[in-house]
């Protein structure tokens, strides 16, 4: 059973298990938010009100669920061959349990490719589906040189944010998987495929170029790609400064997808958006990842991409005195050259009495 408990500081909350003959086991008592997992046999839920009376409290709220499933791992190891070219790993008890504490570890082999595909690329293509909390870890790691690909631990903001799609070189992998006992609601759904991608359609895979300072890129993307993902970091080494980048699709496809990511942004650009020029300004740094997936054939198309290091906006406070007749006009700052984020603008109007 699964017993997740809301409650506030000073409402405690007891759980207390007992065997099939009655006889007391174990119990937890606190009066934190916690989910909690129990052999189903015989539970007693209890809670206690404030030793002061007179305030007021909110009832805790309680619910219970019967569980079939069990918290069990994936399997220890994988492998991904050109037969065996897609597998899906799910948290423990994915999708409606979320096992608190239950860590795993599972090992994706990639052995090589022989024959005709060994002239195409070999790439990893992963998708996540994930709500996790900045305590929960889900960690993707080469096994041979044990760098770490990805790393979700601290890395979000908002709990409920799925994370974007991920090209690697082909390579043994880790999956690293290591959720809190203080947050109830957590799981991820990976789905892990290897795939052989054209030469001409293979740009740059995950973290593998970050850019600083200012610059331009051009990419061409050829009618010949079916699949198509890229990743590009722009830094900012400096406190005083924002990157800025720009960038513009021409030719789009309509599943074609931008996403931009930041440690204060996330944002995503469809069909409709791709062909104008857009701008994403941040104060740290910037990745940006393009992601083309299509099955009919399409005109080429070119992915134009720049990137500066601006000075930080300011937004100073204005007072304006009103006067009857007269209109006032008031833009964002640097409007219209540069979108300022991450700014609180203050403005006083003062009208004529009367």
């Amino acid at each position: 059973m699964y017993i997740n408990i809301t409650t506030e500081r000073g409402v405690y909350v007891s759980v207390r298990r007992y065997d099939e003959d009655g006889v007391f086991t174990n119990g937890d008592y606190s009066d934190s938010t916690r989910g909690i997992l129990v052999d189903a046999t015989r539970v007693e839920v209890v809670f206690r009100a404030p030793e002061s009376e007179e305030e007021p409290y909110n009832t805790p709220n309680i619910t219970a669920m019967l569980m079939s499933k069990t918290c069990q791992c994936p399997e220890p190891e994988y492998v991904l061959s050109s037969e065996v070219f897609y597998i899906r790993l799910t948290s423990p008890g994915f999708p409606d349990l979320y096992c608190p504490g239950k860590k795993c570890n599972t090992l994706i082999k990639v052995p090589k490719i022989k024959g005709e595909e060994k002239k195409k690329t070999d790439l990893i293509f992963v998708e996540t589906n994930c709500s996790l909390s900045e305590l929960d870890l889900l960690q993707l790691k080469s096994s041979d040189s044990g760098k770490v690909l990805f790393r979700s631990q601290y890395k979000q903001e908002d709990s409920s944010r799925p994370m974007r799609a991920m090209v690697f070189e082909a390579q043994d992998m880790v999956v690293d998987y290591a959720p809190s006992n203080s947050i109830q609601t957590r799981f991820f759904e990976m789905n892990v495929t290897r795939m052989n991608v054209l030469e001409e359609c293979v740009c740059s895979v995950y973290d593998s170029k970050v850019f600083d300072t200012s610059g331009k890129l051009t990419i061409p993307i050829s009618s010949r790609c079916h699949l198509m993902h890229c990743h590009w970091k722009f830094s900012n080494n400096r406190y005083d400064t924002l990157i800025s980048v720009s960038f513009k699709l021409e030719n789009p496809y309509k599943t074609d997808l931008i996403y931009m990511y930041s440690d204060h942004m996330m944002e995503e650009y469809g069909y409709g958006e791709l062909s104008h020029v857009r701008q994403v300004t941040s104060p740290s740094a910037i990745s940006m990842t393009f992601s083309r997936m299509k099955w009919f054939a399409t005109p080429n198309a070119t992915l134009k991409i720049s990137w500066e290091q601006i000075e930080r906006c300011l937004c100073p406070e204005e007072s304006f005195q009103l006067t009857e007749g007269t209109s006032l006009v008031i833009t964002s700052p640097h409007w219209p050259q540069q979108y300022c984020s991450m700014l609180l603008c203050r403005h006083t109007f003062f009208a004529p009495k009367g």
